[in-house]
This record gives C-alpha cells, sequence and structure tokens, in this order.
C-alpha cells in the first residue's frame, strides 16, 4: 500500500504502526545525512499547540507537500528502503537528486531504529534497577518495619513507617508505568518499518508521567527516614547487607535506587530530540514527535528546581555516610550543593599543590576532609573522608582570584645560575601558557575557626537578642580549582550559601 493512498483513506493512518515491514530494517549504526540538533543542546522552542488532546493530534496527521516532482514516488518507495543505504558503494557517485533523496531517507530509517533500540536498552536497565529496588529491599523492609524487636524504633517516631510505606507504593506504581513502555518499544522493533509510528508510545507515557510528582514530594521524608534508621538503629545497616545477600544479582546501596527514577525524567526531551533529527518531515509521525517532545520539555521545565532539590538532598544523606566525624547533620532543610577538590593556595608557596583537600557546600556549612587511604584488602569498600575542618561563611567576602595572586601563581620558579646559563646558550623557546582559575575568600578572623549557626565569642545577649561579634580583623583564604567551569560553580554556589548564613 503506497502513502499516496493515505489520503484517500484517512482512517488507516492510525493503524500504520501495525503494518509489519516488508524487510527486517538494519541494526547497524548509520550516520543521519539530514543532520539535526545536539541532543544536549538547548531545544528551540517550535510553535505548537499543546492544548489539543493526544489523540486528536495522531488523528489529524497529515502528509507535508514538499513541492517535489519526485514526492509520491519517493513516499511509494518508503516501504522497500530498509536496507537500500547499504547497496550504495562508498565509490558510487550519486548522480540523480531522487536516488540522493532516497539514500538520504534510508539513512534516517536506520538512524531512528538504532535510537529507538538505545531507548529500549536504557528503559531495559531502568526497569531493572526499579525491580532490584523492590524485590530486594522494598518487599523485606515492609516486613522488617512490623518486627516486634523494631517496635521502639518506630513507636517514637511513627511517620517513618508511613513513609517508607509510601515509598513501597510508588516504586510499583513507577515499575507498571515504565514497564508498559519498555513492552511498547520492543513491540515496535519487532515490527520496525519506515512506515513505523512511535510517538503514540511516547505519548502513553506522557500521559502517566504525573506518577512522579508524590515520589518528588515524598523524598524529603524519606531521607531524613533513613538518616534516622542508620544513626539510631544498630541493626539497619546489617539488614540491608542481609538483602544484598539474599540474590546473585549485582545489587547497589539502597541510596543509589531512590535516586535513580529522578535521575531518569530529563533524559526523554533529549531522546525525542534526537529521534525528530533523524525523521523526515514528510513522515506522518513527524509532527506527533515534535509536539510530545514539547510536553515532555514543558514538564522538565516546570520539575527541575525540584529536581535539582531533591538530588541536592539525597547527596547530603551520601554525605553524612560517607564522612567520619563530620558536623553536619541530615535535616528537612539542608541541602548539599557542590562538592569536590580544591587547592589551598599559600602565597609564600603558591605554585605548591599539596593542600589539596576534598570540600563540601552545604547551603549553610562549608566543611573538608580528606580521604582515608582503604585497607589493605577492603579496596572494593566506598571511599571514605576524615572531617577535618570547617570554614564560616557568615558574612564573607568573595570574589575571583585577583591580578597579583595569579601572577604570584604564574611566575617560573626560580633558577640555579648554572640552569641559566645553560637555557641562555639554546634557542629561545615559547613558554607555555599557564592558566590559573580559582577564587578567594575573605572570612572575620573571629569566625575562621567557628562552626556555622554557633554563638560565637564576644557575642552579645541581652534580652533574649542575640547581637553578631562584630570584627575589622579579616582573615584570607585562596584556593584553586582544575577548571574555569570548576571556578564558576563553586562560585555561584558559594554566594548562594553565603547568603543563606549571613545577617540581613
Amino acid at each position: 500500500m503506497s502513502f499516496s493512498s493515505l489520503e484517500e483513506r484517512p482512517n488507516m493512518a492510525n493503524n500504520l504502526w501495525r503494518q509489519s515491514s516488508m524487510r527486517s530494517a538494519t541494526s547497524s549504526i548509520i550516520t543521519s545525512s539530514s543532520g539535526g540538533e545536539d541532543s544536549f543542546q538547548s531545544l528551540e522552542t517550535l510553535s505548537t499547540d499543546l492544548t489539543l488532546p493526544y489523540n486528536q493530534s495522531i488523528d489529524q496527521l497529515s502528509i507535508l507537500q514538499d513541492g517535489s516532482a519526485h514526492y509520491y514516488q519517493l513516499i511509494d518507495d518508503l516501504a522497500i528502503i530498509d536496507d537500500l543505504y547499504q547497496s550504495f558503494q562508498p565509490d558510487e557517485i550519486e548522480e540523480d537528486i531522487y536516488e540522493r533523496q532516497v539514500a538520504d531517507v534510508a539513512r534516517n530509517v536506520a538512524q531512528k531504529k538504532h535510537d529507538v533500540d538505545q531507548i529500549y536498552q536504557l528503559e531495559s536497565q531502568f526497569v531493572q534497577d526499579l525491580t532490584v529496588f523492590h524485590q530486594v529491599y522494598l518487599v523485606h523492609l515492609q516486613r522488617w518495619i512490623h518486627e516486634p524487636s523494631n517496635a521502639d524504633l518506630f513507636n517514637k517516631n511513627t511517620c517513618h513507617r508511613a513513609v517508607l510505606t509510601n515509598l513501597f507504593d510508588h516504586i510499583l506504581k513507577l515499575l507498571s508505568v515504565h514497564q508498559h513502555f519498555l513492552n511498547s518499544c520492543k513491540e515496535r522493533l519487532n515490527m520496525w518499518g519506515p512506515t513505523q509510528f512511535i510517538s503514540d508510545i511516547f505519548g502513553s507515557l506522557y500521559e502517566k508521567i504525573s506518577v512522579y510528582e508524590p515520589y518528588l514530594e515524598l523524598i524529603p521524608n524519606v531521607v531524613v527516614s533513613l538518616d534516622t534508621l542508620y544513626s539510631k538503629s544498630s541493626s539497619f545497616l546489617k539488614f540491608l547487607e542481609s538483602c544484598a545477600a539474599k540474590t546473585d544479582r549485582q545489587v547497589k546501596d539502597i541510596i543509589y535506587y531512590i535516586k535513580r527514577p529522578i535521575q531518569r525524567l530529563s533524559m526523554y526531551v533529549s531522546t525525542l530530540s534526537h529521534i525528530i533529527s533523524v525523521t523526515e518531515p514528510s513522515h506522518p509521525d513527524y509532527k506527533a514527535l515534535i509536539r510530545i517532545r514539547d510536553k515532555f520539555n514543558s514538564q522538565d521545565k516546570q520539575w527541575r528546581a525540584l529536581i535539582k532539590d531533591r538530588l541536592a538532598h539525597i547527596r547530603a544523606l551520601e554525605a553524612a555516610r560517607s564522612m567520619i566525624g563530620s558536623p553536619v547533620s541530615v535535616s528537612v532543610t539542608r541541602r548539599l550543593y557542590i562538592t569536590g577538590l580544591l587547592t589551598k593556595v599559600d602565597l609564600s608557596d603558591a605554585q605548591s599543590m599539596s593542600d589539596t583537600r576534598t570540600y563540601l557546600l552545604y547551603s549553610d556549612y562549608f566543611i573538608y576532609g580528606q580521604k582515608i587511604k582503604p585497607t589493605i584488602g577492603k579496596k572494593s569498600q566506598p571511599q571514605k573522608l576524615q572531617y577535618k575542618g570547617v570554614i564560616n561563611l557568615r558574612n564573607a567576602e568573595l570574589k575571583p582570584l585577583s591580578e597579583q595572586v595569579v601572577a604570584k601563581i604564574s611566575e617560573s620558579k626560580k633558577t640555579s645560575v648554572l640552569t641559566a646559563a645553560f637555557k641562555r646558550n639554546k634557542q629561545t623557546e615559547p613558554q607555555p601558557i599557564v592558566y590559573v582559575y580559582g577564587f578567594q575568600l575573605k572570612i572575620d578572623q573571629a569566625l575562621s575557626d567557628n562552626a556555622a549557626g554557633t554563638i560565637l565569642p564576644g557575642t552579645v545577649i541581652s534580652n533574649g537578642v542575640v547581637t553578631p561579634h562584630i570584627s575589622t580583623s579579616k582573615q584570607q583564604f585562596i584556593f584553586r580549582t582544575s577548571t574555569e567551569a570548576e571556578q564558576n560553580a563553586w562560585m555561584s554556589m558559594l554566594k548562594k550559601a553565603i547568603s543563606n548564613v549571613s545577617v540581613k
């Protein structure tokens, strides 16, 4: 059946995807010749009526007219070009415009099939992770929280039991939604052909995406509940280890599985953008794919700040588990903004990189620690940090590295007289450019060794009113980063943290 006959028989448009292709599409990776936007770049907003019901948008698909004399012949040939591109030899010259059109379409059909296959593989891994989370951890956790031996733990705060029960229910709903989407992807791949529709299965996923909202709302209580169990119950960690030991599967930490759905959400926008870039504008699926992509994009923008906040909260829980002796506890409001290696600069030896430590910037704390060397024979254990100190950010002054500091760090080390004479006899070579990135912090001297949020020396308390200590003495900290991107990220987050803890 030719595509041109669809104009006479519009009712068959919805059933096109049910027709098996005449030949199976190739599974090799073929680069699209039609270009398209990068999946990681910002998406250009397209003028699409998002108020149309999804079913209506599928029913009203129409074949675009491109004005080409070969247009209808080209559309008719779509049913037999699954393997056409492979018939062209690299040294062949496609002199005929029509042959080049057919070859381009063949490439795009193969690339689109490859993209959908990748989606299937990634979705399969995600469903597997949700299944492991449910079967290995949550099923046993439901039994554990009701054991008599744990009654005292949960009777003191009954909300923890309710939170973990809700977590069980939400993961089951997510698993059901993504299992259905996975099955739909597999069904389309099994009958793949150039006429294949996939916009409707993404549309079905979008209609159910609202199951994520209660899951995102639950995360802060999940984080606090898990932290309470880790810190108050000596048996909780042993229980989790026993869960992992009961299965032959490769099992990761429970926090990984809690974070996994949140990280998955934003992937569908970039995936759809790439599929659109290799879909011919004349294909009946093209406009529907754009419409669904824009709906996912709109939802992603709506949830972006919430997702970022939830991941920051989970990072705070991960940090609490990884740093020994940290004064920073997990709370409903505390977030971990950024963590990484920073080098503290001593201007007396400005080029030294010896004072490099791991720094953690919370919404109200700036602390640092040193990596603990793993015990011999236990290198597979997670890396731990030993807490070393805190830098109080209250009323701190933040600025980029000054020209003087950059010059000090960049200057060449002094050489001996003999080395200098030897170099003068050699042909002068251009010195490599040294790029220096980082920032400077000026801290009240009285705050330099004091944790955030505590009453400081010299603070006056009168009638219950706390008057902060005021000092003109400042201590300067100079930090180096490896890249400009790291510098900008640290400075952006430090400004936010300083604003949170400073006296208004």
